[in-house]
């Protein structure tokens, strides 16, 4: 009996080893140099000192997302201000291109003037 609780003693050990291996290495809380990362402070923050209060604080967290009610006027609203917005868009790059067009037209009538009076003076 006392070999088989040593056996999952060092098992139980091993398993720690690595999970804390793999928590290190997705979310690092220190440094190379042993100086602690802003995820440390924020984890020390949350003020959880368990994983019970840990999973009761994620339950808590997701109960207000899950409360979050979807306001279907102001994506109704958002929509319409966003076609809105492109179709605004789409007229002043009409006029852009449209001014564009006069300054070619004006400056294609303006440069047989400007030479004949550039020859003349």
């Amino acid at each position: 009996d006392y070999v088989r609780v040593q056996a999952e003693y060092k098992r139980s050990v091993a398993e720690v080893r690595r999970v804390k291996e793999e928590a290190d290495r997705e979310a690092p809380l220190v440094d190379d140099h042993g100086n602690d990362l802003p995820l440390k402070a924020e984890l020390e923050e949350l003020g959880v000192e368990t994983l019970d209060e840990a999973l009761l604080a994620l339950d808590d967290a997701q109960q207000k997302v899950d409360n979050i009610v979807a306001d279907h006027n102001a994506i109704r609203e958002y929509e319409r201000n966003k076609a809105e917005l492109e179709d605004v868009q789409a007229q002043l790059d009409d006029l852009n291109i449209s001014d564009e067009r006069r300054r070619e037209e004006l400056n294609s009538k303006v440069r047989p003037w400007e030479q004949v009076l550039t020859q003349s003076v």
